[in-house]
């Protein structure tokens, strides 16, 4: 590696006279968040019985806040969690009293620092008549105003929603409303005219969320809802063409009725084959239904809740049974089930996404990938968790638990006036400029600039102990063994260009597809001046965005916390690495590279 020596060549001492900067947080002092801080997914290749085809996510249930570790708390370990899983998204309900604005714009916010992507239940009920549509309108109404609430204050920025799933399970009858009398959640008829006008909704206001209807229950054409919601005129347009109201139309295929019980309360694990073809036509016929409803020959499905779960512990010499209520007896039988119903989806043809219900046990219901809480953790279910695992493509560690005992640490760097480096190994790899240093096994993950003057005033390095072996950080050497520096002072200067022009107008720095930013140099007088990349192991792009913070905050997670108060500041995920940084004609740095592992 050649150390980088070049005059800059339009000095601005006036710019910085008079200015005295001070560390704010401590060049070298950890910011350990303990318990509930930043935590990453163990690295490894991806299982041998990953579905093809298929994209799985999970029900995150109601953890939000009142539950032993819920997810206002021990976000960072739960979405490590899923990514060892290999989750990739995460189901989660609004409007619920226990949970104010800032823990589910912190929920949603984590999530996508761990590229999880999130699907928000607005719920639905409505206690009208079906045939009155002076009540139905008036319905509708109050709910697309709630639902434009929701969308333009609350999950908002980088707290957007990448879903909204309208109602939850709307053939279901249940006593909700005031009068206490049984009826569906939503009526079929009210339920089509909800979708068109969060339809037309989304159309007018150029969303970009995705709109998927709300689960029903079973695949059960026969029942009587199904029919009067395909005609309802909903459908049709006011010139008499049909249209589809939602992206993606929800569904949850339990299918408890083609379980085959008698095996079941066998013990046997071969007992999921009807059941998987039943589920499969299932989806497949819904599907139709809904081409033909819509006009369309492409409609496709997101099964936003599916699983099976444990019967209910028994005192012995009590023997457990299960009825027809998607119970087995034990976790092989879970698993063998899980796996029947995933492959279902694939078969189907029409179902490109499926999310598990249920991430924990509760009180009532057992379908979780983890018990209920015994006092001290919600133990996983370890052959229906790692079943998950294979199946959703995630790590090869098999421990359920690697998230849990994880300690993770940000170190903030003033680097304006002065060296800040916590480690030499790569010797003085940008000569006469003051540079930011991580560690071996830390990355850089933010930069801040002065908010008074615009220079780049402080790294931010992360490291956890699973990752860590990822960012090793070699002695100085030659690519690909060793680091190297990259100036940006002459222009632009990328190890790769497959990223495209992420911050047009602007000189970048780029280190190349199989290297990480280590650290990062300015002038004396304060020209940003370039990187240090250092080779990964085994971190690969799986996608890059562009993170600018001339004038604002830029963050993937507020997770750090206010490293830099006197600066606007670019940050990157936990699950993600910084790959370069561009700056503007001032010399100041504009805009970070955030690449996920």
């Amino acid at each position: 590696m050649n150390s980088v020596n070049k005059k800059v060549s339009s000095p601005r001492h006036l710019r910085r006279a008079v200015v005295v900067m001070t560390a704010l947080l401590g060049a070298c002092g950890p910011v350990d968040e303990g318990q509930s801080g930043a935590v990453e997914a163990p690295a490894g290749a991806i299982g041998q019985e990953a579905l093809a085809g298929v994209t799985l996510g999970i029900v995150a249930g109601n953890i939000r806040t009142a539950n032993p570790q819920p997810l206002s708390t021990h976000a960072e370990q739960i979405y490590c969690e899923f990514n060892q899983l290999g989750a990739q998204w995460v189901r989660i309900d609004a409007n619920q009293t226990d949970t104010g604005t800032p823990v589910y714009e912190s929920i949603v916010q984590k999530a996508h620092a761990k590229n999880i992507k999130v699907d928000v239940v607005v719920p639905a009920r409505y206690c009208g008549s079906d045939t009155n549509q002076a009540e139905i309108d008036a319905y509708t109404t109050a709910y697309v105003s709630q639902l434009n609430a929701l969308a333009n204050s609350l999950f908002t920025g980088t707290a957007k929603a990448d879903a909204y799933e309208i109602g939850n399970e709307p053939n279901v009858q249940d006593t909700g409303c005031p009068d206490g009398v049984s009826r569906y959640r939503v009526s079929p008829n009210a339920f089509a005219w909800l979708l068109r006008r969060v339809w037309e909704w989304k159309t007018a206001n150029n969303r970009t969320e995705l709109i998927i209807s709300g689960g029903l229950r079973n695949t059960y054409l026969t029942e009587p809802y199904w029919t009067p919601f395909f005609n309802s005129k909903a459908f049709v347009l006011a010139n008499g063409s049909k249209h589809r109201p939602f992206d993606y139309f929800g569904i949850h295929p339990f299918n408890p009725n083609n379980l085959d019980v008698q095996c079941i309360n066998t013990g046997s694990s071969a007992c999921f084959g009807t059941w998987k073809a039943n589920i499969t036509s299932g989806l497949k016929s819904v599907a139709t239904r809904v081409n033909t409803a819509t006009g369309k020959t492409d409609s496709k499905l997101f099964a936003t809740a599916f699983g099976l779960q444990l019967a209910e512990p028994v005192v012995a010499p009590a023997i457990a049974s299960c009825g027809a209520n998607n119970c087995v007896l034990n976790q092989q039988q879970m698993a063998a089930g899980m796996d029947a119903a995933a492959n279902a989806l694939v078969s189907s043809g029409v179902t490109p996404f499926g999310l598990w219900y249920n991430y924990r046990d509760d009180s009532v219901e057992r379908f979780g990938l983890r018990g209920e809480w015994n006092g001290n953790a919600y133990v996983a279910k370890t052959q229906v968790w790692n079943k998950y695992r294979n199946l959703a493509g995630g790590s090869t560690n098999t421990d359920p638990d690697v998230c849990w005992n994880l300690g993770a640490a940000y170190y903030p760097l003033s680097f304006d006036t002065k060296d800040s480096r916590r480690t030499t190994v790569t010797y003085e790899w940008f000569l006469d400029h003051y540079k930011a240093e991580c560690a071996p096994g830390e990355r850089v993950v933010g930069l801040s600039r002065s908010s008074a003057n615009g220079w780049a005033s402080t790294a931010l390095c992360y490291t956890d102990t699973v990752t860590a072996p990822r960012y090793e950080h070699p002695v100085q050497g030659v690519p690909p063994t060793g680091c190297q520096s990259r100036s940006v002072l002459g222009g632009d200067n990328r190890g790769t260009t497959a990223s495209g022009d992420w911050d047009s107008g602007y000189a970048k720095v780029e280190c190349g597809l199989d290297e990480y930013v280590a650290g990062v140099a300015q002038s004396p007088d304060n020209f940003f001046a370039g990187v240090l990349c250092c080779p990964a192991a085994g971190t690969t792009r799986n996608s890059c965005t562009p993170r600018v913070f001339a004038t604002q905050d830029s963050r993937e997670t507020t997770a750090s916390g206010n490293w830099d108060s006197a600066g606007t500041k670019g940050e990157c995920g936990t699950g993600s690495f910084v790959a370069g940084v561009s700056r503007d004609a001032n010399g100041d740095p504009h805009a970070l590279l955030c690449c996920a592992q």
